[in-house]
């Protein structure tokens, strides 16, 4: 659920005098300036540039900038499966909410990417949004600042993760992936699976088959074109995998969900 970026004490829903808890799980991300931040386990913690706030659910906060500076702050709510699984591992930890990864500027990317995602009014931008999500998800979860440290598992799997994202339409084969990374392909497909749910072919369908949902909505392309544009060999193949997943064919959903306002 992301929101627009906020700058000042007088934007914020709730004050830093009474603060709140949640129900589900934040990431707030501080793009610029400083502040603080207050939770029951952790007492008072400075935030500066750079920092990433992970707010749990049913856990009492507060954060504010620094009324002389501001900041400009970005942030998501992320809920489901893979959020659960890493919060019941206890890879996230309330006693360690302030996370400051290792590079900043991705996870700002990714941050934009979901807000632009959401912000717009075509249908089927939140399928592809809960996608991004995930891979910021495992991302922050290699870079997590916390004394438990990220297995070589975790991480070789949230690099493969980003390569199969960044070409969805055009990727790189699975073997070669292992390759690059300099596991084999058994044990990083059996580790995909274990740490994603899903094995490293479905994942990757997943993730076009969002993308394509997202440019129904979005554009007047015809599914020819949009089987191309996701990486799907023709429209037929498209279709069949759409209703599997969805339930409901690439032309019915486009009619469900769409004006010609939309597209």
């Amino acid at each position: 659920k992301p929101y627009p970026p906020r700058g000042h004490p007088a934007d914020h829903n709730f004050s830093w005098a009474t603060g709140r808890m949640l129900q589900g799980f934040q990431i707030v991300f501080i793009s610029e300036g400083q502040g603080r931040f207050e939770s029951r386990p952790t007492g008072i913690r400075r935030v500066e540039a750079g920092d990433a706030i992970l707010v749990f659910p049913a856990v009492w906060h507060r954060y504010e900038p620094d009324p002389s500076i501001g900041w400009i702050e970005r942030w998501v709510e992320l809920d489901g499966s893979a959020v659960s699984r890493l919060l019941s591992a206890e890879f996230f930890e309330e006693t360690q909410p302030i996370a400051r990864p290792r590079d900043p500027s991705a996870v700002a990317n990714h941050m934009e990417r979901l807000l632009r995602l959401v912000r717009g009014i075509a249908p089927g931008a939140r399928a592809e949004a809960g996608a991004i999500g995930h891979v910021l998800l495992t991302q922050l979860q290699t870079q997590y600042g916390t004394g438990k440290q990220p297995s070589p598992a975790a991480s070789m799997v949230a690099a493969a993760e980003r390569l199969l994202s960044s070409g969805i339409d055009d990727p790189l084969p699975m073997p070669e992936i292992a390759r690059r990374l300099g596991l084999s392909y058994s044990y990083l497909r059996r580790e995909f699976k274990r740490r994603t749910g899903l094995s490293p072919k479905k994942y990757l369908q997943r993730m076009r088959l969002e993308r394509a949902r997202r440019l129904l909505g979005a554009t007047a392309d015809s599914l020819d074109r949009i089987a191309e544009r996701v990486g799907f060999c023709s429209a037929f193949h498209l279709s069949a995998a759409f209703k599997k997943e969805f339930h409901i064919s690439p032309r019915q959903w486009r009619e469900k969900h769409c004006t010609e306002g939309n597209i």
